[in-house]
């Protein structure tokens, strides 16, 4: 989250990460001072819980308990360098663990594995005629598309604001996990 002082300037440090238990009880901040909340994902053992902070472009993880569904320990999953690829947002995990990042000003989506020696990425897909790369998911029957959406604000390229299907990645998504209260 992100608070707009006036157009296009953002208070770096206004927003907040809660944790909402299965009780619904009064949600319990986990990290404070974020400038614009985005990915989410979760390990396939749901113990690790990834995490994109936007505008400082960083692509966190963090210790999760499943049971109480609060986290800790918050360290660096992946070194992102926003002036390289643009900014980090939405993301997704695939069945091997590999994160799939958009890259915000990056014009593509870049698969990086998080628990490797060398956390640079090991796929990039660069989509044509479109800047604003904005998130990522993947579906299809055998969830083997990767779906990515793209922003058309301050965007002018003809392909800004469209919806991405690419196939033929040889990777594969997870389904997701049910919440229930």
């Amino acid at each position: 989250m992100s608070v707009e002082v006036y157009p296009d300037v953002h208070d770096k440090e206004a927003g907040n990460l809660y944790c909402i238990n299965s009780g619904f009880a009064k949600p319990q901040l986990e990290v404070d001072k974020i400038a614009i909340s985005n990915g989410l994902a979760w390990s396939r053992d749901q113990r690790l819980m990834y995490f994109v902070d936007s505008t400082p472009g960083s692509v966190d993880v963090f210790d999760y308990n499943v049971q109480s569904g609060c986290i800790s320990n918050r360290q660096t999953a992946v070194p992102w360098d926003p002036e390289k690829l643009g900014s980090p947002d939405g993301m997704t995990i695939d069945s091997l663990g590999r994160l799939w990042i958009a890259s915000y000003g990056g014009s593509a989506v870049h698969c990086c594995d998080p628990t490797s020696q060398d956390k640079s990425p090991v796929v990039s897909i660069h989509l044509p005629e479109v800047d604003c790369i904005t998130s990522c998911c993947f579906g299809g029957e055998k969830l083997d598309e990767l779906y990515v959406t793209s922003a058309s604000k301050d965007d002018p390229l003809r392909n800004a604001g469209r919806l991405f299907r690419i196939t033929n990645l040889d990777a594969t998504g997870n389904l997701g996990v049910a919440y229930s209260p």
